[in-house]
């Protein structure tokens, strides 16, 4: 069997950092995120009747979260492209273009900013 050294090293390379990497990831409750995010929750449900943006809504890995806001009176999903949960289609750089402005009452996002090219000009409208 060949084995082709520029992948072996790349490989060895994604194990030595994610050795280095995992004393510093915190685990289900733990991690700082999740009491952020049960934060952001609480405070939607202060609101009378909250609207929601979601950015990057589309169910990619099986995990959705529009269940967990059923007290919004609009919860609009985005996406840059079309699939379940996702009820605009568009570029977050050009939020402004897709959305009314001040319409929503909160707008989050998981695991999309670090996707984008210039993340600031989604954050900028």
């Amino acid at each position: 069997m060949k084995i082709n050294i520029k992948n072996y090293i790349t490989l060895i390379c994604f194990k030595v950092i994610n050795a280095l990497h995992r004393p510093f990831v915190k685990q289900g409750a733990e991690d700082p995120y999740h009491e952020v995010f049960r934060d952001f929750i609480s405070l939607s449900k202060q609101t009378p009747s909250p609207s929601i943006l979601e950015i990057g809504s589309r169910n990619v890995t099986g995990i959705t979260r529009r269940e967990w806001f059923p007290h919004c009176i609009d919860y609009v999903g985005f996406d840059v492209l079309a699939g379940d949960d996702v009820d605009i289609v568009g570029d977050a750089h050009k939020l402004s273009e897709n959305c009314p402005s001040e319409h929503f009452d909160f707008v989050y996002s998981i695991s999309v900013f670090e996707h984008l090219l210039f993340p600031w000009k989604a954050v900028c409208g």
